[in-house]
């Protein structure tokens, strides 16, 4: 019996191509954002919001110009004239996103969207909003690169020139997605060892965007609970209770997403954490990322845990695309009311 029958292996085998092609939809849209911001807020929920957490993580190294990612029905008080609002969502019909469209709406704020269509495309085109119409077809955590390339290229206007690194991240993804992919390749390797414990993932704080979505993958592909934190506020805190209860901690397997080139303290921490932890837990795994860029970098790590997280669901035998509690809940809060005679598994 074929467990992924959405295909979701093809799926993200075509990432580096996604990227390409979301390149050339940003050129076509001929997207101009005349104006003077002092911040970027990026709206979304879910595997939209994702893409705002990239910009923002390279825009933390390579950007004087503060990035925001909500993930709210309502925007902070800072949003104004000066903001230049991104308004993401896939579906284009995610509530929480239209809310935040709305809200900056009356404060003015500079706005630009990205989707598939649905109602927030809808409004934009009415109120002559610029947009980036993508793709439909697709799970929103599988269109990755067409929600986050349109960001990219968009804050190039207010000087940030990512395209160099575009380009390289896709050539780091197509070198390391026929490894990735395999059966017997680093990321099914992991999954392996990711079969049947809790998974527990650690990195520093610049790499927090790739540790959320390893988590938010896991959960949705292979439908299990993982735990993430960061170096090195994990170091101030949850060291000391890991332990205890020791039967969950034994069936702990702890995930190190690393970067060569890390700072040297970030380094020594990592080497003792996992001194202290290793005779606590089931056992820990490096992971290290790929390319020169940040962009490149962070990407390298996401695609191996999106692959992790696929490899794991096979190994669970669990299609990886369907998320039936997720769509439960939406009809439900579509509805208005609980409907009891609904079932959730």
């Amino acid at each position: 019996m074929k467990i992924d029958r959405s295909q979701m292996e093809h799926k993200l085998y075509g990432l580096p191509e996604q990227i390409t092609e979301a390149k050339v939809i940003f050129d076509q849209a001929d997207i101009r954002l005349d104006a003077k911001i002092e911040r970027v807020m990026v709206a979304g929920m879910g595997g939209s919001a994702i893409a705002g957490d990239i910009l923002r993580t390279v825009a933390m190294r390579d950007w004087d110009v503060p990035v925001e990612v909500v993930r709210s029905y309502h925007l902070p008080h800072s949003v104004d004239q000066h903001t230049l609002l991104i308004v993401a969502s896939y579906s284009g019909n995610t509530e929480e996103t239209l809310s935040a469209f709305h809200e900056g709406e009356g404060r003015n704020a500079k706005i630009f969207c990205i989707s598939s269509g649905g109602e927030l495309m809808e409004r934009a085109r009415q109120r002559s909003i610029q947009c980036v119409q993508i793709p439909k077809g697709l799970p929103p955590r599988c269109a990755v690169g067409y929600l986050t390339v349109p960001m990219l290229l968009a804050v190039h206007q207010f000087g940030l020139d990512l395209r160099q690194d575009i380009d390289e991240t896709v050539a780091v993804l197509a070198s390391l997605r026929d490894e990735l992919s395999s059966k017997e390749g680093a990321a099914a390797k992991v999954a392996r060892k990711l079969k049947g414990k809790l998974p527990v993932v650690y990195t520093s704080y610049e790499y927090g965007t790739v540790a959320f979505r390893w988590r938010t993958q896991l959960n949705e592909n292979a439908k299990v609970w993982v735990h993430t934190n960061l170096f090195p506020e994990l170091n101030h805190n949850e060291i000391v209770g890991l332990g205890t209860p020791a039967e969950i901690s034994r069936r702990c397997f702890v995930v190190f997403l690393r970067d060569r080139n890390e700072f040297s303290q970030i380094r020594k921490r990592i080497e003792l954490t996992k001194k202290i932890i290793s005779p606590l837990v089931s056992g820990t795994e490096d992971v290290w990322s790929a390319g020169t860029s940040s962009l490149a970098k962070t990407f390298s790590l996401i695609y191996f845990g999106d692959w992790v997280s696929f490899h794991l669901a096979m190994e669970l035998r669990v299609d990886p695309t369907p998320i039936e509690r997720i769509d439960y809940l939406k009809s439900q809060l579509a509805l208005g009311k609980r409907n009891e005679n609904s079932t959730l598994r």
